[in-house]
């Protein structure tokens, strides 16, 4: 009986965890789209002139790649945040080598919170934000999943 009970338990947890790895292999897919999707609005809005939604949009392009390679990578849930250092951190923390996009990382992350808060730079957004400013976001995010890219191909 007791051979039959473990043989079960086995087989169920088997099960279990070939439900979480199909789970978290749709998560990975679902997030990185979004990552990709993020990064293709963020270019429109670049050209059309909205430089600070641009911005907005590049980090969060880069928030879903980051996220997306830490269920990847670590075959875990992401932390439920925005803020990019602590993603990266959760990556480092496993021996990821993330100094490649280190910098990158903390330059975008500045712009969660300014690129859309009047309350942040004094003034309306719309109107601190320059051409450039947006290319350098679309840039740094740019960088960023490319090397979440390289990271799902292992």
């Amino acid at each position: 009986m007791y051979l039959f009970i473990t043989t079960v338990f086995y087989i169920l947890l088997n099960k279990l965890i070939m439900v979480a790895y199909r789970m978290k292999s749709a998560l990975v897919k679902i997030l990185w789209r979004q990552a990709l999707k993020n990064l293709e609005v963020s270019e429109k809005l670049l050209e059309e002139g909205f430089y600070n939604f641009s911005a907005f949009h590049a980090h969060q392009a880069a928030e879903y790649a980051l996220k997306t390679a830490i269920v990847f990578l670590l075959r875990e849930l992401p932390p439920k945040t925005h803020f990019l250092p602590e993603l990266l951190s959760a990556l480092q923390d496993e021996g990821i080598e993330v100094e490649d996009i280190r910098e990158d990382t903390l330059d975008l992350n500045l712009h969660y919170r300014i690129s859309l808060d009047p309350e942040a730079l004094g003034g309306p957004p719309y109107e601190t934000y320059s051409r450039r400013m947006g290319k350098l976001c679309l840039m740094w995010a740019r960088r960023i999943l490319k090397w979440t890219e390289k990271h799902l191909q292992k």
